[in-house]
C-alpha cells in the first residue's frame, strides 16, 4: 500500500510500533508488531495526511495535519484521536481562522495541547503566517494566535520552563536568500507571547530547519544548509 510519506513512529510498551504518514491521498496509520508484521492499517480523510503526532500516557494518540477543505482547493488543519487499534475517538478539521496546516503538536502541564503550523496569506498577512493554537484532550480550541511571520514554516514546539514553551520555525529560503532564517518564539500556556527572535543568516548561504531538541538550556538545530 502507499506507505511513503513517513512522518512519525512510536513504540507500545508491548514492543509494537506505530507509523504515522502523509502521502496527500490519505492520513494513515500502521501498527506493526515487534517482528515485522503488519497487525492493522488504518485510513483517515481523503486527500490528507498526518505531518506530527503525540502519544498521550493513556496510550492514545492524537495525530495533526491537513486535509483538503470543502472548495477543495486549499487545506484546513486536520486533528484526529486515535487508540491502538487505530479507531477513532474524534476527528476535527478546521481553518485556525483561514485556510492553512498543522505542522507540530506538544503536550501542556494541564492536559492539554499545543498546536503550531502555517496559514495562508489573506489580507492582513499577504505572504502568509505561523498560528499557535491550544486544544483540549477532546480537541476543542482553548486559543489561536498568529506570530505573522511569512514564507516560513514551524518545525517544532519545545518545552523549556514550567508553563513555558519555544517555538522553532524556519524561513523557507528565495533565491536571493532574502527570507533564510531561524524564528524562535517564546509563549506561556495562555498563548501569550514572552520574547521572539530572528535569526538571519549572516554567512551569505540558505539553510532550512527540519527539528530540533534541547540539552538541559541549550537549543540544537538540524536542517540544511547551501
Amino acid at each position: 500500500e502507499q506507505y511513503y510519506g513517513l512522518e512519525k513512529i512510536f513504540e507500545d510498551l508491548e514492543g509494537n510500533f506505530y507509523f504515522f504518514t502523509n502521502n496527500y491521498i490519505y492520513a494513515c496509520v500502521v501498527k506493526i508488531s515487534a517482528t515485522g508484521q503488519v497487525i492493522c492499517s488504518k485510513h483517515y480523510g481523503n486527500s490528507s495526511g498526518f505531518i506530527d503526532a503525540i502519544m498521550l500516557t493513556t496510550g492514545d494518540f492524537v495525530a495533526i495535519g491537513q486535509v483538503v477543505n470543502k472548495n477543495g482547493w486549499k487545506y484546513d488543519s486536520y486533528m484526529v484521536k486515535l487508540n491502538q487499534d487505530g479507531e477513532i475517538l474524534w476527528e476535527k478539521s478546521t481553518n485556525f481562522e483561514n485556510s492553512g496546516y498543522a505542522e507540530t503538536i506538544i503536550n501542556t502541564e494541564d492536559g492539554g495541547m499545543i498546536i503550531g503550523g502555517t496559514r495562508d496569506g489573506d489580507v492582513k498577512f499577504p505572504g502568509g503566517s505561523l498560528f499557535i493554537a491550544k486544544i483540549d484532550l477532546n480537541g476543542k480550541l482553548e486559543w489561536v494566535r498568529s506570530l505573522g511571520y511569512f514564507n516560513s514554516v514551524t518545525r517544532k514546539i519545545l518545552k523549556t520552563g514550567p508553563s513555558n514553551y519555544t517555538i522553532v520555525s524556519s524561513g523557507l529560503a528565495s533565491s536571493s536568500g532574502a527570507n533564510s532564517h531561524i524564528l524562535l518564539t517564546n509563549i506561556d500556556d495562555s498563548g501569550k507571547i514572552n520574547w521572539s527572535k530572528r535569526l538571519p543568516n549572516s554567512n551569505g548561504g540558505q539553510y532550512l530547519v527540519f527539528d530540533a531538541i534541547m540539552k538541559k538550556d541549550e537549543l540544537i538545530l538540524t536542517g540544511i544548509y547551501s
